[in-house]
Order: structure tokens, then sequence, then C-alpha cells
């Protein structure tokens, strides 16, 4: 692969291309952060089991076919005894990691060959505290110790970005030590350093120990095993216990960030800080990640309520990403504004303390402390998807309608698009719950090599309905959702239907219908009456009514009324009707039903009593059977 008058193999050219995708002219595209590759011992098992050789067995990408895993933890070039801290220098895109239990820092290129390390008597052979992959020089774990250039592990670490210097908190010696790009010692700072002087500082050449700890300026009461050192403009940022600490470059202390407004006794597990001197920081004592202005004022919040942030970066766009080990271990990124717009390396990333942005790339490196090695993950670009108002929006149907941008992929139309719609009344919209209903987009035109208009026809929808609804573009790379729009389908008048009565006596029966509201506030109610002239009730009016009821419901629903005082061997006539505030009145067809006969009274002759010459008393019994 060629850029510009430089040719691209192997590994740089997916790099190369994947950096070309990130940004292309005039494009604004989103991105999905992928697995590009790994570095660390023997990560490579296809390279191994050949045995190719460490700097064939100590990569593994993507691409290569080979199967990848995790690192071997070990003490050879290339290889992590716990990898921590990690910053990129973007002059040349070199990646710098602590390695914690090897007492050294490592130095790669972009892609992961190792360049370097330095630390304590790394260098086997000469006993210097640099060794450079040099086929002369062997390489170990560096001596453990508090003399200048020794560490007792090594956990954080930053770049300044001006000069390519190196500051790696060295945990044990409760120290912050300073390099430069090439792995030279050139001070350190931290309380009492200085052998000879007491001083807090103490340069090459100089005496050095292990600092004191406390809680006075300039020295390190209590570090967690994270990434809490940063570098800002001129400004070296150092996490404590309840404060963040301000130092020259040159070691000397400037002041102090007190976090008294957040948990005022955690200490800080993740540091950044932006061009602006704004701090973004993972107290231990408080969920999320919170933003603070240069005087330590609270003025944003992201990845609310978790607890579990062991990592954080800002990216090339002030973007905030965040390495959150809840409810599994997954990166996340989110806007300036606290919106969460990414997910990646869920089960790829495992016990992540330190991650890094190459800002020319995009590319984001992410330190594996359990998995002994050092990912890439690199920004593929996803489609664009541009949802659209609808048309021909009817009672029950309606035309969703959007347009699909594969953005250069390929030659044709790489992209696939669904729409996804739904009846979201709580939430208000759909974007924190799920639509629930998908329609596959047709393409309305043929040779796809940019924009491409899209549609789906929904049938069967719910009348006087409001709908939510977003265009999703996908490719290999992952899916894309646009912006969510609403439509609200027409409303239908209600339909209603007189069926039969039923348990028709002298003097009642019971009326019988199906309404069906359409989604919309009716009411309804049976007339009846004995109508004899005209035939029916219709042109000359119902006397009497049912009660009123309501509903809104969608689909049909049985209506009934009972009722009573009726005359016997009667012709009633009834219908219902339905009538709704938008759509008006709704008649049913009329029916009719008969009251039965009154029944015929029944009598017994009883006995006769009481008999004399001139009278008599005489019996019976009359039941009127309900007349």
């Amino acid at each position: 692969m060629k850029a510009g008058n430089t040719t691209y193999t192997g590994l740089a050219a997916l790099l190369a291309l994947v950096c070309a995708l990130a940004s292309p002219p005039g494009a604004s595209a989103r991105t999905q952060l992928k697995l590009i590759s790994q570095f660390g011992g023997d990560v490579n098992r296809t390279q191994v089991e050949a045995k190719g050789g460490p700097p064939l067995e100590d990569l593994c990408t993507a691409e290569s076919g080979n199967l990848c895993q995790v690192g071997v933890r070990g003490a050879a070039a290339g290889s992590f005894a716990f990898s921590r801290g990690i910053a990129v220098n973007e002059a040349n895109g070199d990646v710098y990691v602590a390695d914690q239990s090897n007492n050294r820092v490592q130095e790669f290129g972009a892609t992961g060959q190792f360049i370097r390390m330095f630390g304590g008597e790394v260098d086997e052979t000469t006993k210097g505290d640099i060794c450079p992959a040099s086929p002369g020089d062997t390489c170990k774990a560096g001596v453990a110790g508090g003399e200048a250039g020794q560490f007792r592990l090594a956990i954080a670490l930053a770049i300044e970005q001006s000069t390519g210097d190196v500051y790696v908190a060295d945990f044990s010696n409760h120290r912050v030590q300073k390099y430069g790009p090439a792995g030279e010692f050139i001070l350190t700072f931290g309380g009492e350093v200085n052998e000879t002087t007491k001083g807090d500082v103490c340069r090459a050449g100089e005496k050095c120990k292990a600092g004191v700890t406390g809680a006075a300026d300039g020295e390190f009461e209590a570090w967690p095993a994270d990434s809490f050192v940063a570098v800002g403009a001129g400004t070296v940022y150092v996490g404590d216990k309840a404060r963040i600490q301000e130092f020259e470059p040159a070691g000397a202390w400037k002041a102090n960030v007190s976090l008294a407004t957040l948990s005022g006794t955690g200490k800080v597990t993740a540091l950044s800080v932006d061009s602006g001197g704004d701090m973004y920081l993972k107290d231990e004592g408080v969920t999320g990640v919170r933003e603070l202005d240069p005087a330590g004022a609270q003025i944003g919040e992201f990845d609310p309520g978790s607890a579990a942030v062991s990592a954080i970066a800002l990216g090339p766009a002030g973007d905030l990403t965040v390495i959150d080990e809840h409810p599994v271990l997954h990166g996340a990124v989110y806007r300036p504004s606290g919106e969460e717009v990414e997910e990646f390396g869920v089960g790829t990333i495992a016990g992540s303390t330190g991650i890094a942005y190459d800002d020319a790339s995009g590319q984001l490196y992410v330190s594996g402390v359990s998995r002994q090695d050092v990912e890439l993950y690199g920004p593929f670009l996803l489609p664009t998807a541009i949802t659209r108002a609808p048309s021909s929006v009817l009672a029950t149907s309606a035309t969703l309608e959007g347009r699909v941008d594969p953005e250069g992929t390929e030659s044709s139309f790489d992209a696939s698009s669904l729409f996804e719609y739904g009846r979201c009344a709580t939430p208000t919209t759909c974007a924190t719950s799920a639509y629930g209903e998908t329609a596959a987009s047709v393409p309305s035109a043929d040779g796809f090599t940019g924009e491409v208009p899209v549609e789906a026809r929904l049938t069967a929808l719910v009348p006087n309905q409001e709908y939510h609804y977003v265009l999703v573009a996908a490719n290999r790379n992952g899916a894309s959702p646009g912006a969510e729009e609403t439509f609200k389908t027409l409303a239908l008048p209600p339909t209603v239907d007189t069926e039969p009565a039923s348990f028709t006596t002298a003097t009642g029966a019971i009326l019988s219908g199906v309404i069906n509201p359409e989604n919309l506030a009716t009411q309804y109610h049976f007339e009846y009456g004995a109508c004899t002239s005209p035939a029916t009730c219709a042109t000359s009016g119902y006397p009497a009514s049912t009660p009123t009821l309501e509903s809104a419901a969608y689909g049909e629903l049985g209506a009934s009324q009972e009722l009573s005082g009726l005359r016997p061997s009667t012709t009633y006539h009834y219908r219902l009707l339905a009538e709704s505030a938008s759509e008006g009145r709704v008649e049913g067809p009329e029916a009719t039903f008969t009251t039965t006969a009154p029944p015929i009274p029944s009598v017994s002759t009883g006995g006769a009593g009481s008999v004399t010459a001139s009278a008599a008393t005489i019996t019976g019994t009359v039941d009127p059977n309900g007349t």
C-alpha cells in the first residue's frame, strides 16, 4: 500500500489504511473501534509453534490469519510481567509501557516492534540502565531499588509531548521519575528523594533514594496500582489521596487541587488532562468519571453510576474513552457532552489500567494487566445512516425513508440497512428502550457508489398512534444508527356492529354489539324503542338509550346492556352507536327483538267449608305468573 511517496506492507499497510479511512476528505462518518493487533510475549501462537522467533512470536495481527493468544509472562524484551500504564509519543508514534513487576519501561514502535527498555541494569550485557533492540544486547528485568533510574514497581506513566520526556510513577518508591525519550534518566521528585539535600527533587548525578510518604506538598500519601499521572501544558499532574498535585516539568511542586467536593478521602485511580487544563479523573470514593476545571470545580460527569472504571483517556476529537468493568469488561466512548456513542472490546479487554491514543491515527492502545500484553484498536468506518421524514402516512400504513452512504468502503454498495420502529410511550423516545419492530429497507436505485435512498413500506399499523423510528446502516465493521424520527398515523372513525339480543323475556332483554374504538377516545351506547310508525326508529328517533360507556382501545370489544321494564309482546328496535370528538358519530345497523307474551295466570279450585243452611266458604288459588 502507498501513501504519498511512502510504501507500507503488512501491519503497517493495515494501520495506514485505517488512518486514511478514519477521516476521508469532507466526510463526517462514524467509526467503530475494532481490535487490529496485540503485542507481548508469545501472543502469536501460530508463530510460536513454528518457532518463528521473537519478532514474529510477539506480534499477532487480525489480518494475518494466525492464531492469537494472551501474552505469556516473561522478562525477555517484548514480554511483560503486568503491563500497566501506557502513553504514545505523538512525534513518532512510539508507545511506552510500564512493565510493573519487571521494574522497567518498554518502548515499542506503533505496530508493536520492540525498540528499547529502561530500568535498573536492564541490559544484562552491559549492566546499563537502557537496553536497545540490538543483537549484541540481552535485555532482562530491571533491578528493583531506590537509586536513580531504578524502580520498585513501575505503574503509571505520561509523556510531555513538546519534549518527548517520559514521567513514570515509581509505586513502592513513592516518587515520579523523569526520563528522556531514549530512556536516559533526568530526575525524580517526591518527598525527600534527594538523599544529600533532603529536597523533593533529585537530578541525574545526585544521590537519589525512595520518597517519604506523607500529605505535605510534594509528598505522595497513597497511590493505587493504576494510571494517575498526566501531563498538560507545562504542568505534570499526579493523582494522590483526595487531591491532585501539580508540578513543574523540572519537578518543583506548584499547587494542589483539592478533591474535598468528591469523596474527600479516596485515591485518584485514573487521570487525564486536556489542553485547557480540565482534569478528568476517577476518584475511588465516588462513582463515574468527573471533569474538573483548573480550579477543581466539577463541570462534567461521564459513565455516571459506575464504580468500576479502571482507565481513561482523551481521544483526538476530545471524546473521553473509559474502560469499565461493569457489568462486563468493555470500553466506552463518550462525547464531551457526556453522551455515550460507542462500546468496544467486549470479550477481548481484560483488566486494563492503562489506555492511550495515537492522535494522528485515532488508534487506541490498551494495556492488559491480566493478559500480559497490549492490544491495539483501530477506528474502522461505519456507513452513514440519515433518517428522513416519512411519506404516504395513512391510518394503517406509512413509508419510511432515509439515505445510506457506504462511505467509500467499497466501489459498490457495501452497507445493509433496516428501519427499527415502534410505539414508545414511556420513555418518550425509543432511544433507551427497544423499538420492538424492524423492517428491511429497499434500495430505490442501482449502482451504489455514493449516498443511496432507501425506504420501507409499513402496514398493519395502529391508527391514531405515534411511532418512533430510526434508520440503521451496517457493514462488516458494525452498525450505525441515524437520528430518531416520529410520525403519527391518521385517525379512523370507530366501527360498530349490532348483534342479536338475548335472554328476551316479557319485560326484559340483553342488547349486544361489537365496537372497535380504533385507538381513539370513544363514547358508545345503545338506542332502543318500540317504534310502530314508521317501521323503524331510524327516521322517527329512538325514545330511550342505555348509559354511555367509554373506551380508547384498539381492536374489537364486546358491548352489552341489560334492559328491564319493557312491555310484553312488543317489538323493539335498537342499534349500537359510537361517537368520537374528531371523527364524529357512527351508527350500527338496526336490529329488532320482540318481548314474549305475558304468561297466562293459573287458577285452582279448592274445597268448600263451613257449610250451613244458608252459607258456605269456598276456596281456590290464583298464580299471576309474573303478570
